[in-house]
Order: structure tokens, then sequence, then C-alpha cells
């Protein structure tokens, strides 16, 4: 006696079913993945262990996974700021000043790089490139507030270092202006 099986139709969709749910969930698993590694990027930096951020900031501009370039870019450059590695940190802030800010349009990245740049200039006492660098942050990487909250503070911060730059290049008419 020979038997043959035939699956069902029923059981080859539970079979397809299955196959299509082990798919989305390694999808998912990818996603998370990546959000794990920003976290433990943001960890690190934020435990001032800049070498291992800097570990994970470049594998997630390796992965290309999102469109936040720009933010890795900037982190990376604040990572090499923090360790004094100031060549690799002016690369870093000047490759976020290129990318375009596709996903929150606040330009948010691009300002904070400008303001790494300059201070990096300021180290070199290249107080010209660092008053370009500020005037380039307020021309076209524009603050944007929200509902004032902390206007005040953010205009102080920044006269601060446009005059200490007007100073250091000996106008002081500008400075006190």
């Amino acid at each position: 006696i020979v038997v043959c099986y035939t699956p069902s139709p029923l059981l080859e969709m539970k079979n397809i079913i299955t196959i299509i749910a082990i798919t989305l969930s390694l999808s998912s698993f990818g996603q998370y993945a990546d959000s794990s590694l920003h976290m433990k990027a943001f960890r690190m930096y934020q435990n001032d262990k800049f070498d291992s951020a800097v570990i994970y900031y470049k594998e997630l501009l390796n992965q290309q996974i999102d469109n936040r370039d720009d933010y890795y870019f900037m982190q990376l450059g604040k990572c090499y700021f923090e360790l004094k590695e100031f060549e690799k940190s002016k690369k870093s802030f000047l490759n976020c000043l290129t990318v375009v800010d596709t996903v929150f349009k606040n330009n948010y990245p691009q300002r904070e790089s400008c303001f790494g740049l300059s201070e990096i200039y300021q180290l070199e006492n290249n107080y010209e490139a660092s008053l370009h660098i500020l005037e380039l942050a307020e021309a076209k990487f524009p603050h944007r507030k929200i509902c004032n909250a902390g206007e005040f503070e953010r205009k102080m911060i920044l006269n601060d270092k446009f005059s200490f730059c007007f100073e250091k290049l000996n106008m002081i008419d500008s400075a006190i202006t």
C-alpha cells in the first residue's frame, strides 16, 4: 500500500502566513537593532566615553538606514572635539554642513556644527574664520524658535561668541555693540 500525502490548501496558507510572520519579525528586529545602536552611541556620548561613541556613530553612518547623517556627523565632531582630535572634528563638522536637513528641517545639527567649528577656529587663533562661520550659522542655519523659549539666553550666548571674535580682531566698537 502506498500512501500519498497532498497538503490541503488551508495547511499551505498556514505555512505562507508563518513565513510572512517570521520575515516581518526579522525586519522589525533590524529596525530595533538600529535604534539600539543609536541609543548606545548616545549613552556613550552622555557618559563621556567618546572613543566608543565614535565607533557607534561611524557605524550608523555606514549603515545608511535613516536620514540622520547630519546629526551623526555633528555628534562625531563633538566626540572628536572632546578627544582633542581637532582636525577630525573639523572634518566631521564640515561634512555635517554639506548634508541637507531633510528630516526635521530645523538645521539644528548644521547650526551646532557651525558653533563647533567656531570654537576650533578660536583655538587655532583664526578669529576671522570663526567670525565667518558664526555669520554663516545666523544666515544659512537660523535658530528655529518655539514660543520664544530661551530666546534671551540664545542671543546672549551668540553675542558673546561674536564679541569675543571682534575683540580678538581688535574691532572694539563691534565687540561693544
